[in-house]
């Protein structure tokens, strides 16, 4: 009644024929994946866990296209890149009661051969080795029947560990990320939710080295109304609730920065019918 293992293994592989120009590739692989999750209840409030994950991704046709150019030979060669694959590790402990849950975890993330673009050289790449290590914090409680609130924290120190950039924040990485939410119901038929998410600063996207000034942090709010009545059902969400000005991502080549921005305020509304 309080101890529980679950455990899994996930086989996967993939064949690429590729023409590219004159060119030809062939780039096949294929690997087998495992989980195991251990889950104690130390007490009636109190639950802890471990877990140990590993991850695959395959590069695309794109990425594994996407090469340096010889100057020599003025062909760029479909070389290829290496499949990412990783293993994660995570810890934690919950304390749960009829109103209220919290749960922190810690967590580790090993990836090798990343697949990231180099905006230096404009193709795509393998970082030999980051880590991501961190933890998150979790709080969920009823305010009444009709509505919940929460927050979460996430802290994430990403290094790339091996290689020339050994020791350097992986770009794009924030270190200190945050969300609040509230979820309720107004009436019979209708819901609300509304979240505000925060993004801390974090390097352009291949700035290895560390040099380039940060991306500045964002913080946004979302709303989204929710009314069911019968086989119909209306959805109205706000994104970006403040009109905020901010920057979604960035790249570097070394000197001259690109910057993507963001979309301002914004709505969608959806209707369904359920025959």
């Amino acid at each position: 009644e309080k101890l529980s293992l679950s455990s899994g293994l996930r086989y996967s592989s993939i064949e690429n024929d590729i023409t590219f120009g004159s060119n030809k590739a062939t780039l096949n692989d294929s690997a087998t994946l495992g989980n195991l999750a251990i889950r104690y209840q130390f007490a009636p409030s109190w639950t802890g866990f471990v877990r140990i994950d590993e991850n695959l991704r395959y590069a695309t046709v794109d990425e594994h296209t996407n090469t340096v150019y010889d100057m020599v030979s003025k062909i760029q060669q479909p070389i290829g890149l290496k499949n990412q694959t990783g293993r994660s590790y995570e810890t934690g402990l919950t304390w749960e009661n009829a109103a209220t849950r919290i749960q922190f975890s810690a967590y580790q993330l090993d990836l090798k051969n990343e697949i990231s673009f180099d905006s230096s050289t404009y193709y795509n790449i393998n970082l030999d080795r980051t880590r991501r290590n961190g933890f998150t914090l979790e709080v969920d409680h009823n305010l009444t029947s009709n509505w919940t609130a929460g927050t979460q924290y996430t802290f994430t120190d990403g290094k790339i560990t091996d290689g020339p950039f050994a020791g350097n924040v992986i770009p794009l990485v924030a270190k200190n990320t945050g969300r609040f939410y509230l979820l309720g119901r107004l009436n019979k038929n209708s819901s609300f939710f509304a979240e505000t998410i925060y993004t801390g600063k974090r390097y352009l996207g291949a700035d290895y080295y560390n040099t380039q000034p940060e991306l500045d942090n964002s913080i946004l709010t979302n709303m989204a109304f929710l009314h069911d009545r019968g086989n119909v059902q209306v959805a109205l969400r706000i994104n970006n609730l403040f009109d905020e000005q901010y920057i979604a991502s960035g790249s570097t080549d070394g000197s001259e920065k690109g910057y993507f921005s963001a979309p301002k305020r914004n709505f969608s509304l959806s209707v369904r019918y359920n025959f």
